[in-house]
């Protein structure tokens, strides 16, 4: 059958976001920190800006590191980007690839569905594929992945084995995990040996692209400061530890030309840029101190199970800016540091009907670890027993889980020290 050529006009509707929109989330994302080193940056590029550096700061300036007055490690989506830039991409695809790297979570793997995210940005989703395809290109190995399994065949990729191969494995993990070799021979055309191969590659695979234990924490800044007070709590944007940005009016009224005007624009753009921030932090900050009231001011056990997406849908934003506001952000209490990503937490059936967090199911198998007798540790079945016994339904395989990541994680809560 013979293929023809033909133009057609299609009218379609689309969500496009414009310039100063796209600069508004950029600086949303960024922690406090990376805010100041941003300012910084376009300080340098326009004269009618002035940046004065945080009264106060938790660590080393990041206005110095700006400056680059001093070493500072790059970040996981500066180290993604960096390579994507090295490829040689089309244009569209290089965009694609940008865009979908700044969706990064902390692990490495991807948050949300690449057209959607594309779509989001303004750009045509029939580069997804191919931008995808880029990210999960670079290191660390499985970095773009969206679920565990292609993570997994991503790196069985890059230690040698073949594309197809890999996804075959994957797909058959529960027969590598019961050693099954005569069906995983039926199934994957395999010889034992190959077979046995693959299973100790399998062993050594990480169940997240990036492991945060292999990355030293930064030290976190806060955004947002919760005062107690007679009338009750108040929640405030954490300004001393931020820049201050203003224009210089005096530059301006001897200065005039086309350079001029579009500097004045963009410092103005970026003053709009930086009050939608402060907005939509304080929104953010809001609906978490509502929700998670007992685990932040009356020392609850743990906060309450709570997504982002049901936050977005709460305050009618689009869950990427949820996940924009409290990447890398803090919140300060009593001087005490609480991430913000640490306020969201899966919900987990318990025994009455109802939900129990899983940051306090965490803390509870934390507690029964440290209690236990060195000489006779207990095994994941007794400690599934025994929060079966307290009301909560879980399988011994996430109590696994749990105690692997209860070994890599740090406190979810971190002393905040100053430097005045």
């Amino acid at each position: 059958m013979a293929r023809r050529q033909r133009l057609e006009l299609r009218q379609s509707q689309r969500l496009a976001l414009t310039p100063a929109l796209r600069e508004s989330l950029q600086l949303l994302r960024l922690p406090a920190d990376g805010l100041e080193a941003a300012l910084a940056a376009e300080a340098a590029r326009n004269p009618f800006l002035r940046v004065v550096p945080p009264r106060r700061v938790a660590a080393v300036s990041a206005h110095d590191i700006a400056l680059e007055t001093t070493p500072a490690g790059a970040s996981l989506h500066e180290r993604v980007a960096a390579q994507i830039r090295l490829m040689r991409l089309e244009a569209p695809v290089r965009a694609a690839a940008l865009a979908l790297a700044g969706e990064l979570g902390a692990d490495g793997y991807l948050e949300g569905d690449p057209e959607a995210i594309l779509a989001h940005h303004g750009l045509g989703a029939q580069s997804a594929a191919a931008g995808l395809a880029a990210l999960q290109a670079c290191e660390p190995a499985g970095v773009g992945a969206r679920d565990l399994g292609e993570c997994l065949a991503l790196q069985l990729v890059e230690a040698g084995t073949p594309e197809p191969v890999a996804r075959d494995v994957v797909a058959h993990l529960e027969g590598f995990a019961r050693r099954d070799w005569a069906a995983l021979g039926r199934a994957l055309g395999l010889e034992r040996a190959e077979l046995e191969r693959l299973a100790r590659r399998l062993q050594g695979l990480r169940p997240r692209p990036v492991e945060e234990a292999a990355t030293p924490a930064a030290p976190l800044v806060p955004d947002l400061v919760l005062e107690r007070g007679g009338d009750g709590p108040r929640l405030r944007l954490a300004r001393e530890y931020m820049p201050r940005i203003g224009l210089d009016r005096a530059l301006l009224a001897q200065s005039e030309g086309a350079f001029a005007r579009d500097c004045r624009l963009r410092a103005h753009a970026l003053l709009r840029a930086l009050r939608f921030r402060g907005t939509t932090l304080l929104r953010v900050g809001g609906h978490l101190l509502a929700h998670q009231r007992g685990f932040l001011l009356e020392g609850a056990e743990g906060p309450r199970p709570l997504s982002r997406a049901a936050t977005a849908t709460a305050l009618e934003l689009h869950p990427s800016t949820v996940g924009r506001a409290v990447a890398g952000k803090a919140l300060e209490i009593d001087g005490v540091l609480q991430p913000l990503e640490g306020l969201f937490t899966n919900a987990l059936p318990a025994a009455d009907g109802g939900q129990v967090s899983a940051a306090v199911l965490r803390r509870r198998i934390a507690e029964m670890i440290a209690a236990e007798p060195p000489a006779r540790p207990l095994s994941d079945a007794a400690i599934r027993d025994r929060l079966a016994a307290a009301g909560v339904d879980i399988a011994r395989r996430t109590v696994a889980k749990y105690r692997r990541e209860l070994r890599l994680a740090p406190s979810p809560r971190r002393r905040h020290r100053e430097r005045h």
